[in-house]
């Protein structure tokens, strides 16, 4: 069991929000009846010479950095335990 699996079973919330369709079901839930699924190019850095496309990677990877560092902080102390006897 890997511990994102483990931090599902112990939060009773998934972390597989892609696998488990889990947007589209929550969305069509809450009464929303149509509804799309789209795919969009999300660059994660300012790399794309496109301004429009550069700036979305720009904000895109701060937010991805920001939500990162609560998951892990998040992961770490649901676990500290677990993860000092491990090393």
């Amino acid at each position: 069991m890997n511990l994102f699996s483990a931090a599902d079973e112990k939060t009773g919330r998934t972390f597989r929000v892609v696998e488990d369709n889990f947007q589209m079901k929550c969305m069509k839930a809450a009464g929303f009846v149509s509804v799309e699924e789209k795919e969009l190019k999300c660059p994660l850095a300012d790399w794309p010479k496109d301004p429009v496309q550069k700036q979305v990677g720009v904000v895109t990877k701060e937010a991805l950095l920001s939500d990162l560092e609560g998951m892990c902080s998040l992961l770490s102390s649901m676990f500290a335990s677990k993860l000092l006897t491990a090393c």
